[in-house]
Parts: structure tokens; sequence; C-alpha cells
């Protein structure tokens, strides 16, 4: 999440940076994790696809693709859901 965080131009001192989802934010509020954040003030919380698409202004799978996954096309019939359900099992983790 930092390094993510450091592509937009965000400082990052003690787990904390400054929100750039809200408005003007005096004081550092937002919490930084190794693999999400959270907004003290805006509530806003999410993983990296979430920041990333919240920058990018894209969808899961545009933002999924831009940070290095890849989709392959259904050759053993796994449909979307399964392979969405198996993520969310692993990211759970």
């Amino acid at each position: 999440m930092p390094e993510l965080l450091r592509r937009y131009h965000i400082e990052t001192k003690r787990n904390m940076c400054h929100c750039p989802f809200h408005g003007d934010d005096k004081h550092p509020s937002m919490k930084v994790y190794n693999d999400a954040v959270y907004c003290f003030t805006c509530n806003f919380r999410g993983d990296i696809f979430d920041v990333y698409r919240e920058f990018e202004h894209c969808d899961f799978k545009t933002a999924f693709k831009a940070l290095g996954g890849a989709y392959e096309h259904d050759t053993n019939n796994v449909t979307h859901k399964m392979k969405k359900s198996l993520y969310e099992r692993q990211r759970a983790e």
C-alpha cells in the first residue's frame, strides 16, 4: 500500500497520511496499513484495488490488470463467479 500511495505523491509518516479522498485535510487522518487504508475523517476504507479504483476512476477488472493481475480465458468451465469467490477467500486469509 505505501508503494501505491507513493506513485500518487502521497507521503506517509508513522503510517499516517493526508487523505486524498476528501477535501481540506489539515492533519493526517488516513491510517496506512501494509495492505489497506482507513480514513478517520471520511471513513474511506479499502485495499490496494479500492485505492487504485478511486484514483483512476475505473472498475475492478481494470485495476486488477493494472496492478499485475491476469485474467485467463475460460477453458476449464470455471465461471467468473467461481474465480471471484476463490479470490475473496484467498484475500480473507
